[in-house]
Parts: C-alpha cells; sequence; structure tokens
C-alpha cells in the first residue's frame, strides 16, 4: 500500500469518529439551545409566579407579561407613532402563542439555560403549593441503548474468530450507538455486529468480499440496515456513512499492518477452504443467531413499551413552542418579524387610501414604497427619493437589529436558534417513536429469525445426510 493512501485511510478512521461525536443526534429535553422553560398552570395567579422565581434566584426570564413591542426605533419617530394603527397585526396576535402551549392550558416562562437548576426548584415550589408546573429538560439520556448494545457486542467478541477484526467494527459500532441511542439505530446496529461477526471469521478467505457482493442475504440485511437508519432521521443516515467510511478505512490499515507483519515470517499460512466454501452461519455464528433475534425481539418490545407508556403519559400531551422541521401555523416564523417591521418603517409613507392591505402578511417580496424627501445642496434645494424594498437585504438588516431590541423579547430566543431556524409544537416526550421505525424494527426482526430458522432447517439437513 501507497503511504499516500495508509495516511489517508488513517485520516479518514479518526475523521469518521470525530464527525460521528461532534454532529451526533442525542435526544435532549430542553427545546431551545440557551434557554430552559418553565411551564405553569394557566389558572396559576401572575403575582405567585413571579414571587417563586424570584426566591429561587432566578432573575432574567422572558414571559407574557414582560413583552414590549418589538420595534427598534426611537419613541418620537414617526414610525412609532403610527404603530397604533398595526395594534391588530397578526404577527403580534401570534407572537402571543410563544408564551402558552398548543392547548393554553399552561404559561410559559423563557430563561437563560444558566438557570435550569433554579427553574427546577422553582417548579418544586410551585408543585408544592398545588400549581402544576414543570420544566423542559428534566429527561435524562437513554444509556440503556448503548449498553446493550456493548454487552452483545461483548458476547460477539467472546466467539469471533479474529477478535481483531471484530474489534474494530465493534468499537465504531458502540460508538455510534452512544452518538444515536434509538430503538431503530440499535437494532440496524445488532445486524451491523452480527456481519462483522461473520467477516471476522472469514477474514484472509479468497474471495470474501466476492462473497459480500454477490451474497443476497448480505445485500438484504444491508438495504434493512440502511432503511432503517434513513427513517430514523436525515442526520443519522449522513452519520451512518462517515461511520461505514470510518470502520472501512480503518479495516484497511490493519490489513496493511497485518500483511507487513505476515511478510517477516519465514513460513505464511493460508486457509485452504475459500470464502464461499464455509457456511458462515454454522458452527459459532449458529449460536450467535439467536442471541442476535432475542437481542431485536428485546428492542422490539422496549420500543413498544416505552412508546406506549409515553403516549399515557402527562409529558406526551404537553406540546411547547420550539425549533421544529414541522412549521405551525399558530406560531409566526422569521419571515413575519421582517414584514412586519417592513410595514412600520413604510407606514408614514404610505397612504391610508392605498390598496395595500393593511396587514403585515399580505407583504409580497420585492415590494417597494417610495416618497421624496428635500435636501439642501449649494445654496438649492433639491427634491429627492428615497426607497424602501421589502428585499434581503432588509432582512438581513431586521434580523441584526434583534439585539438591539428593549427586554427579553421573544425574537431574542428566536435568534438563539439561528436564522434558518423554524418553529412548531414540539412534544415534551423525547422518546416516542414513529409506527414507520417500529415497523423498521419488526422487518429486522424477522428477517433475523428467518436466517435463524434456515440455518436450523439446513443443519437438521446435513445431519440426515450424515
Amino acid at each position: 500500500m501507497k503511504t499516500s493512501l495508509k495516511i489517508v485511510y488513517t485520516i479518514a478512521s479518526i475523521l469518521s469518529l470525530l464527525v460521528i461525536f461532534t454532529f451526533r443526534s442525542v435526544p435532549q429535553g430542553r427545546l431551545w439551545k440557551k434557554y430552559s422553560v418553565l411551564y405553569v398552570a394557566a389558572s396559576a395567579s401572575e403575582e405567585s409566579v413571579r414571587k417563586a422565581l424570584f426566591d429561587n434566584g432566578v432573575e432574567e426570564y422572558a414571559c407574557y407579561t414582560n413583552q414590549y413591542i418589538p420595534l427598534a426605533l426611537k419613541e418620537n419617530s414617526p414610525e412609532a407613532s403610527l404603530l397604533r394603527l398595526s395594534a391588530k397585526d397578526s404577527y403580534l396576535t401570534k407572537r402571543q402563542a410563544f408564551f402558552f402551549d398548543k392547548s393554553q392550558s399552561y404559561k410559559l416562562y423563557y430563561a437563560p439555560a444558566e438557570y435550569k437548576a433554579q427553574l427546577e426548584k422553582t417548579a418544586a415550589a410551585l408543585n408544592q403549593n398545588k400549581i402544576n408546573s414543570g420544566i423542559d429538560s428534566n429527561s435524562s439520556y437513554p444509556f440503556l441503548i448503548p449498553l446493550f448494545v456493548l454487552i452483545f457486542s461483548v458476547i460477539l467478541f467472546a466467539f469471533a474468530k479474529n477478535k481483531f477484526v471484530y474489534a474494530i467494527g465493534s468499537f465504531y459500532s458502540v460508538c455510534f450507538a452512544l452518538c444515536n441511542p434509538f430503538y431503530p439505530v440499535a437494532a440496524s446496529l445488532i445486524i451491523v455486529l452480527l456481519f462483522f461477526f461473520v467477516m471476522s471469521n472469514l477474514w484472509k478467505r479468497q474471495g470474501v468480499f466476492e462473497l459480500v457482493r454477490q451474497s443476497r442475504i448480505f445485500l438484504v440485511l444491508f438495504a434493512v440496515v440502511l432503511l432503517n437508519i434513513i427513517c430514523s432521521s436525515l442526520l443519522t443516515a449522513v452519520l451512518f456513512i462517515f461511520f461505514v467510511g470510518g470502520v472501512f478505512s480503518a479495516l484497511c490499515i490493519y490489513s496493511e499492518i497485518e500483511r507487513i507483519q505476515k511478510s517477516r515470517l519465514p513460513f505464511q499460512s493460508l486457509f485452504i477452504l475459500p470464502a464461499k466454501r464455509i457456511d458462515y452461519f454454522s458452527n459459532k455464528a449458529f449460536l450467535i443467531l439467536p442471541v442476535s433475534v432475542l437481542a431485536v425481539f428485546m428492542f422490539l418490545m422496549v420500543s413498544l413499551v416505552t412508546t406506549r407508556t409515553s403516549a399515557g403519559s402527562k409529558l406526551s400531551k404537553i406540546t411547547l413552542p420550539g425549533k421544529s422541521g414541522v412549521l405551525s401555523p399558530e406560531l409566526p416564523q422569521f419571515d413575519g418579524y421582517y414584514k412586519w417591521n417592513w410595514k412600520i418603517q413604510t407606514a408614514p409613507y404610505v397612504s391610508l387610501n392605498s390598496s395595500e392591505g393593511k396587514d403585515s402578511s399580505d407583504v409580497k417580496p420585492s415590494q417597494k414604497v417610495e416618497f421624496p424627501y428635500y435636501e439642501e445642496s449649494e445654496h438649492r434645494i433639491e427634491v429627492k427619493t428615497r426607497s424602501f424594498v421589502f428585499d434581503e437585504a432588509f432582512c438581513n438588516n431586521s434580523y441584526n437589529q434583534i439585539d438591539s431590541l428593549y427586554g427579553n423579547s421573544v425574537e431574542r430566543i428566536l435568534k438563539s436558534e439561528g436564522r434558518d431556524s423554524t418553529f412548531g409544537y414540539v412534544s415534551l416526550n423525547s422518546y416516542s417513536m414513529s409506527t414507520l421505525s417500529i415497523i423498521m424494527i419488526l422487518i429486522c426482526f424477522f428477517i433475523l429469525l428467518f436466517i435463524y430458522i434456515c440455518s436450523i432447517i439446513k443443519k437438521d439437513s446435513r445431519g440426515r445426510g450424515k
């Protein structure tokens, strides 16, 4: 192997792990990156909640009652003077929805993430006073999933022939489970670990890669694993590509090290039988198959129980505003803020009899407002024209002005998630599974069960032949 390839494989094997850990997809209870949310029963008096927050050291928070008009202009400006004309604008009405849950049963209080401990004490104090409350970041990391993958990998390690080859694959698999602790991913990793186990038993046999490429069983298993990973999330699927690349690179490095070591020996042993003559689901692999089937079955049962329990829990019924790929029509987005800001800034220069819509939602891209103004130049008064255009430049300026808004505005909370963020209602239950994910785990289970049954039949037929 060329030195350049060795360097590339070494970098790729390390880089893949760095990418997997850096962009890990770990379920979190917190809905916002830099804020924790306290939810309190809507019937609770504002004074009692404010007192509980103060008594427990929460000095900075945003709620419905401490919001101001999100306008970065002087109070005596013409725009601010005409603001009353937009008092019932749809953006200002929708903006209030960020301070209530979807069912309007709870009021929401946003505090910087460093106040999480104080918010927990506040929620406990309110609950003691029989005021139903809680925070959004009480869920813990699901250690059970990566731990189960680790236990299964150790069991297979004990039976693997080439333990170093298997150890490479199992190490990457456990790392992937740590960074993506989801039941569908774990079920896929059971199949992946079984594949590494078989490969460790066929390592260095002639035609092993042709066997993998031509085997229908491996192709089906790979397709199921890939679909299962994709169903988990697009990010997990991208990380899985790095996972495959990292394992491949690490195995190439090990193969080169093994080749160098064998070249120094006076005698080199070779396997007599090629890979295609080996029954890779016999002997020790036959004992591992029922363990694999049982492992996926346990993941299936736990996921079903967890999903059913979560569906009936109080947390699953509470949906709070948060960053989401699914937009909710009840919540305004950044685009709504830009349009409202444009409407306010152009209000003094638009005729009250204008045919244009009175609501900011009526603003269209590239919409323009022009008005004359007078400027003295060389002892002459010249008439010039100023233009407002609702374009990308205006939106950028409006986004940058959010930091200068007065008070703890909700726009600052939205900006903490990034400009490209979209917002919707998110369940407090982080571990609810979709029906598609459960179906994919079922497919994994039945495919492994089918392989196990076929191995039993094949073994019995060989026994009768003898």
